[in-house]
């Protein structure tokens, strides 16, 4: 990392009861780095302007012995606290203007993305990643889960005896290993084509015996309207290319009883009070309902679902009742564990099929699901504007485009899972990296405490993976920061009258009032993985915004408002992190009011016209967080000779001491 800028401070002698004689001015890279990360939060510098230079004979006043170098440059060797050390360099007369008065003498400049956190924020309990099925030693002893298929057909392999061994050897290398497993139960798919046969993971004797329970002539209503066994086409109509699953009837009563009856089971050899390692070992468990995840709760978005679910039977309350007795089975297995417990379930797909009767259905489950005590899986993050009015979710959209999640939702509001699986994962292509971002910033958004996860996914910004790590499960009280990630992804007007989703929020806004209307810009094209499912829309996000100053009445600011509970637990200062793209010539500064009502400013900052992605950290510490700035807002971005574009903005609390509600 690179920093652009830095204070100089030129000061003649320290004192004498410093016992050192100064030549020239300077600090020592060693404890200036440690002085500067902790007291400025910009991490490790790869300059310094400061180093103390001293006489051979030269020893610090904390009693920590120097050795004389040949070029007369003793690195000092504090021991102590950070505290304590620049204590004793401003003791001296060494004024770090860093570290102090109401605000830095001039903004710091980074090179790229910021994720800096101060270093009492500690990660939030039962939170993480959840990765595939084979975990690396870097997830050992992280608290991460790793997502695990017990098909029913292994569980039950004749009807009534049950066993268990598969999950046992899987539970003794969690304990081995430190790390928890997702439970994955499946058992309504019996085979399919995905360019590969598709397991059959219910069991065999379901067909077998005097009457069989299922007979297994298959149904498609296209081509085969008999039969026990349901064909959905996951990629269109039938052809040569295209991709199915085969599902049991679950819903039918003589099927889902049985189903229930084996988790029942389950949950009593998990939760055996001579084997209490067994359940400690289980992170969560998925109940599988409506979704397309892993193939087991169907393929719901092609057109022909919902004709199909009513011809075999599966009507909405028939639906309702199958899924409910599954979750109340999830239940009764887990107990008091039943936070851990995950119904995957969302009306997402009966919303472009146009089936009000189904969707009502799927927010109706959804429901039972918090009222059991459950939590959830939402789903599609990397899609989110198709899903941006989202029950599943706590989330709702403004006719002009801005994304509310109401926090008051019980898995966000209480300590249960709550996830999804992010599925820009991979390197390489032009989107990826603005997709990952994109996605991980939209899980920190919705308030995710676990998200799926790869080693390939993690490496596409590592930085930004730490930070997802230290911020999930934090709320309004208790997060360290609040920010806003200033985009515009086009939607349906199906979803928003504005037809646009704009910006990702967590308990910062940006909105757009008189001075500061702002345009989107900075558009990266989307690849077909994450178009194919919103064809006939623009395809392509903008990821920042700007000034207009050539508008017919100019708007020179970007104007924020922080959610008034994170304002109220600022104590002190707050570093207020700008990322934005260095292109034109703007001279550029944050606005605020202070506690004498009076508009404040910070140094400007000075455009070069690089084209880079640069921060730039302000320390403020008189600023009036009260909605005293313009309408309602509490700071804005000014600019004058040219625009500035911005990306994401922060602003981080530099105490710890937020009180709860």
């Amino acid at each position: 990392m690179r920093y652009l800028l830095a204070v100089l401070v030129l000061i003649p002698a320290l004192s004498a009861a410093q016992g050192m004689a100064i030549t020239s001015l300077h600090v020592a890279d060693d404890l200036l780095s440690a002085a500067w990360s902790e007291y400025t939060g910009l991490g490790e510098p790869a300059y310094y302007v400061l180093h103390l230079y001293a006489d051979e004979a030269a020893e610090a006043s904390t009693g920590a012995a120097t050795a004389a170098l040949a070029t007369n440059e003793i690195p000092v060797a504090f021991t102590g606290s950070i505290t304590a050390k620049v204590s004793a360099y401003t003791s001296a007369g060494v004024a770090l203007a860093q570290c102090s008065g109401t605000t830095w003498p001039m903004a710091q400049i980074l090179a790229g993305e910021d994720y800096w956190l101060p270093d009492w924020v500690e990660r939030s309990s039962y939170t993480g990643y959840a990765v595939g099925y084979t975990i690396t030693e870097p997830y050992y002893d992280d608290g991460n889960q790793q997502y695990k298929t017990w098909p029913w057909a292994d569980l039950e392999p004749t009807e009534g005896n049950y066993d268990f061994s598969t999950i046992q050897a899987d539970i003794d290398d969690a304990i081995a290993n430190g790390y928890t497993l997702q439970l994955r139960v499946q058992g309504s798919t019996y085979g399919g084509w995905w360019g590969f046969d598709l397991p059959e993971y219910a069991p065999d004797w379901l067909f077998i015996g005097e009457p069989a329970l299922l007979d297994s002539t298959c149904y498609h209503y296209d081509d085969n309207p008999t039969g026990d066994l349901v064909r959905v086409w996951d990629s269109g109509p039938a052809g040569p290319d295209s991709t199915f699953h085969v599902y049991i009837p679950a819903w039918r009563p003589e099927i889902r009883t049985r189903y229930n009856a084996m988790i029942r089971a389950l949950g009593d050899w998990l939760y055996d009070e001579e084997n209490p390692q067994r359940a400690d070992a289980i992170g969560s468990a998925y109940v599988h309902g409506i979704s397309a995840a892993r193939g087991e709760e169907m393929s719901w978005w092609w057109h022909g679902v919902a004709d199909t679910l009513g011809l075999v039977g599966a009507l909405p309350d028939t639906m309702r009742d199958w899924l409910s007795g599954r979750m109340d089975a999830f239940a009764d297995a887990f107990g008091e564990d039943r936070y851990k417990v995950a119904w995957v379930g969302s009306r997402g797909s009966f919303r472009w099929q146009g089936s009000s009767s189904y969707r009502a259905m799927a927010d109706t489950l959804i429901n039972r699901a918090w009222d059991k005590g459950l939590g959830n899986r939402t789903g599609n993050i990397e899609q989110w504007w198709m899903k941006a009015d989202d029950p599943a979710a706590g989330s709702t959209v403004d006719a002009e485009g801005y994304v509310t999640v109401h926090d008051t939702i019980p898995p966000i509001a209480n300590i249960r899972y709550l996830g999804d699986e992010n599925e820009n994962i991979r390197g390489g292509e032009a989107y990826w990296p603005t997709g990952y971002r994109f996605s991980m910033l939209v899980s920190l958004h919705r308030h995710l405490r676990w998200l799926w996860t790869s080693d390939d996914a993690e490496g596409v910004n590592l930085p930004l993976s730490d930070y997802w790590r230290l911020a999930a499960g934090k709320n309004v009280y208790d997060s360290p920061d609040a920010w806003a990630y200033l985009s515009e992804t086009p939607t349906s007007t199906d979803l928003t009258d504005a037809g646009v989703i704009r910006n990702v929020e967590r308990w910062l806004y940006q909105r757009d009032v008189e001075g500061g209307i702002t345009a989107p810009v900075d558009r990266v094209e989307r690849n077909f993985h994450v178009q194919m499912w919103s064809s006939g829309i623009d395809q392509a996000d903008s990821t920042a915004r700007r000034t207009d100053l050539g508008a017919g009445t100019p708007q020179p600011y970007i104007y924020f408002d922080i959610d008034d509970r994170f304002a109220d637990g600022i104590y002190g200062a707050v570093l207020i992190k700008v990322e934005y793209r260095d292109v034109g010539a703007a001279e550029w500064a944050i606005e605020y009011m202070d506690g004498l009502d009076v508009l404040r400013s910070t140094p400007l900052v000075h455009n070069e016209d690089s084209g880079d992605i640069l921060t730039a950290t302000f320390r403020i510490e008189d600023g009036v967080w009260d909605n005293g700035l313009g309408p309602d807002m509490d700071f804005r971005i000014a600019t004058s000779e040219d625009d500035v574009t911005v990306r994401w903005v922060r602003v981080v609390r530099w105490l710890d001491g937020m009180p709860m509600p």
